[in-house]
């Protein structure tokens, strides 16, 4: 299928099953991060807390694909515990009636909104049905960290810039973390591709220490500033 532009709810009527995040550990949202797209699931515990008190939305986001997991379906998924900081509501897609498995317990004070959806907590061997994705994590890792570079890095203090070699399918590149800067330290940054051809992957190996990554802007191969909402690029 053709992917659309982002936009703002409500959701459509195709839908997308898929995992969108997978986490082999644990999983810690902070900061400005609004919401996650898609069904969630974390083979460990599950922290939510934003910085400035607002809701946090998963399955269904305010602005995005509108591609939505299925209704009635499991959309975050949780190996151990669950927490929600007092200002942070969870928002497991309401109007799709999203259901949330967690393996351990719920916190106290933990809000979770599913309008019709239900909330499933101690529930043994919540990740089970995810268990093969998850088991293969590290193998997929190791592979992709064994593919020859196919094309270029440049970090600045303002953009990063991968140019690929224009032919191979995937493209692969190679971050050397050191170069972003330490949490608290990375600006941001701009993030552009060159030289990958239309429908090819690109995979990005870092390596290096724990960095902070934020992308302010997507640039064009021409240097334009997409609009996520309205320009076709930003999905392709």
């Amino acid at each position: 299928m053709a992917w659309p532009a982002l936009r703002p709810g409500p959701a459509g009527d195709s839908f997308d099953g898929h995992v969108n995040v997978l986490v082999g550990g644990n999983l810690s949202v902070s900061g400005g991060a609004a919401g996650a797209e898609g069904v969630v699931v974390a083979a460990g515990d599950a922290t939510f807390a934003r910085a400035e008190p607002a809701p946090y939305r998963i399955g269904v986001t305010e602005i995005g694909s509108q591609v939505p997991p299925h209704p009635d379906s499991d959309m975050l998924v949780v190996g151990g515990g669950l927490t929600a900081s007092p200002g942070t509501a969870l928002e497991v897609a309401p109007g799709l009636d999203g259901d949330a498995v967690v393996g351990g317990a719920v916190a106290d004070g933990t809000i979770v909104a599913l309008g019709d959806g239900k909330l499933d907590a101690t529930v043994p061997a919540a990740t089970a049905p995810y268990q093969e994705l998850l088991a293969g994590l590290g193998a997929k890792s190791a592979a992709y960290a064994g593919l020859p570079v196919t094309g270029t890095v440049e970090v600045t203090g303002a953009a990063v810039t991968l140019t690929g070699d224009g032919v191979s399918d995937p493209q692969v590149f190679a971050v050397d973390g050191a170069t972003l800067g330490a949490p608290g330290e990375s600006p941001g940054r701009s993030l552009q591709l060159l030289g990958v051809p239309d429908g090819a992957a690109a995979i990005v190996n870092l390596t290096g220490p724990t960095v902070e990554l934020e992308f302010e802007t997507l640039l064009t191969p021409g240097g334009a500033v997409v609009d996520p909402s309205a320009d076709p690029y930003f999905a392709d």
